[in-house]
Order: C-alpha cells, then structure tokens, then sequence
C-alpha cells in the first residue's frame, strides 16, 4: 500500500515540479520531455501493479473525495484532459445526470493538493455553469464559504445577472436561504454582505 501511495504522491510532485519549472527561465529544451518520460515511467509501473496477481495488490480507501474525481485527476495527469459534470443546481435546471466528477469537487481536490492549472480549468467550468437560475444556491452553499475564489466567480455572475436575479425574487430567495439554515448564519451572513456590496 505504501508503494501505491509514494507512486500517486510522486505523480503529485512531478505535476507540481512542472509548475516551477515553466515559471523559471529554463535553457534546456529537453526538460518537458524528461516530466514526460517520468510520468511515462510512473504510469508503466501503476500499469504493472494494477495487472499483479490479487496477493500482491494493495488497496489506498479515501472516504473524503470521490473515485471519479481522483480518476479526473489521473486522467488530467496523463492527458492534460478533463471533463467536468454539471454542477447539481444546474441539474435542476437540465435534468442531465453525469458519471464525471463536478468541478467543485475537483477544485476542492486540486486546492488540497496544490494542483493550480487544474485548479483553473474546474474554477473556469464552476463559473461557466453559474446562471441567474442558479448562482444565489451556489453562493449559499458550503463551497462558497470555504473556497474565497468559488465565492468571487458567483459574485461576479451574480453582479453580471442581477437583474433577472432580482426579477426572480432574488431578494426573497436571499432572505429564505439565510432562515432555512441556521447553523451556518455567520457564513451565509458574510455572503450577503459580498452581495449587497456588488449589487
């Protein structure tokens, strides 16, 4: 099991090595090719790990993040590649069930991890799926409250679409949010105050 986990860890630092590098100036034109080449090697050997007999697999349990966002993650690792869900609010709005990973929970993953350009790519899809249908129930969700930059992409989506915000209630619905839960007032107060200052 310790195997397994130095190999993810040491897929992690390759990724995070990579980051450092492209900001430095660089004279070797061969140093991508050599993250490549690691990163090839590394896959190999989870390759031939994955194909052992069953006495000599291991078994990693993570009850904080979901498989398909730990496969999103290897996945992106290995391609540069990723496909994100509809976030749930949207959801209500499509209908559309998806077996790939939301961008919020990925960005939680990538925050953990320190994972920055994937970080990007899920914050960019979280905003793009926010509409005024849906960005005053993500704003009031725990995500917003614990992540500062899910916060700013709702508040600039809001700030964008207030009007048919307020023409739907919004305020109403701002007011309903904050009563429905009250263990979380503090928070969701905070929230309403960002709101009021952009709007």
């Amino acid at each position: 099991m310790a195997s397994v986990r130095q190999d993810i860890a040491d897929a992690i630092a390759v990724e995070r090595g990579k980051g450092m590098k492209e900001a430095a100036p660089v004279e070797d034109s061969d140093d991508e090719d050599g993250n490549e080449e690691q990163r090839t090697a590394l896959w190999e050997k989870l390759d031939r790990q994955r194909n052992a007999s069953p006495s000599d697999i291991s078994y990693v349990v993570i009850r904080e993040t979901p498989y398909k966002t730990y496969r999103a993650l290897f996945q992106w690792l290995l391609t540069r590649e990723v496909t994100f869900a509809s976030i749930r609010s949207a959801l209500l709005v499509s209908g559309y069930l998806d077996t790939n990973p939301s961008p919020k929970s990925v960005y939680r993953l990538c925050h953990q991890l320190g994972i920055e350009e994937l970080k990007r790519m899920a914050l960019a899809n979280f905003e793009g799926q926010l509409s005024s249908l849906n960005v005053l129930q993500e704003l009031f969700s725990s995500n917003c409250f614990f992540y500062p930059e899910l916060r700013a992409a709702g508040l600039r989506v809001l700030e964008k679409n207030w009007q048919d915000v307020k023409a739907g209630g919004g305020l109403d619905k701002i007011l309903a949010l904050i009563k429905k839960d009250s263990s979380d007032a503090k928070e969701m107060m905070e929230v309403a105050i960002d709101i009021l200052k952009r709007v």
